[in-house]
């Protein structure tokens, strides 16, 4: 019995680390919500309107039209639940003006179990959510294997570019 759980030990280990070292890769690797929370973090008491909303948000609305204090903290299928964690768990003193961009998808969608659901991640990883449980899928990049695969094969983004805040405040 021993020397079969030792063996199968020896088995997995290979694989185990192969997870735990692409785990690492991937959170070390520059992305929009790291640069989100941390903007959000450091800045949070400057803003004054806050822009929420999906990727119409996202790609549609620039903060330098709503002046000097706006975030941009849309993001790609981010839904009205994600939308309100950001508004009640960052620290906002001054904030004055929320931008909420709706859709006819932003009363139904949920990221939870559609093809999608990966993107629900960021926020339990990197933004502290505590929607869904540090034993789930949502708590590690790995989980989406295909997504996984392929932010390990894409070529490495300039640092400047990847976590360019949508900040346009001093």
């Amino acid at each position: 019995m021993k020397r079969f759980l030792l063996r199968t030990i020896l088995f997995l280990l290979p694989l185990a680390l192969l997870l735990v070292g692409g785990e690492v890769v991937l959170r070390l690797q520059p992305n929009a919500a790291k640069a989100k929370d941390n903007a959000m973090r450091l800045t949070g008491n400057l803003i004054d309107t806050l822009i929420l909303g999906s990727s119409h948000a996202y790609y549609g609305l620039c903060p330098e039209i709503f002046g000097r204090n706006a975030y941009n903290a849309a993001q790609v299928s981010q839904t009205l639940k994600y939308d309100e964690f950001i508004l009640n768990h960052y620290a906002l003193p001054r904030l004055r003006t929320v931008v909420l961009t709706m859709s006819d998808f932003s009363f139904y969608e949920e990221l939870e179990g559609t093809p999608t659901w990966y993107y629900a991640a960021r926020y339990r990883m990197y933004m502290g959510c505590d929607y869904h449980s540090l034993a789930s899928a949502y708590a590690w990049e790995v989980a989406a294997f295909p997504v996984f695969t392929k932010k390990l094969l894409a070529p490495v983004p300039s640092p400047q570019r990847a976590v360019e805040p949508a900040w346009t405040g001093t």
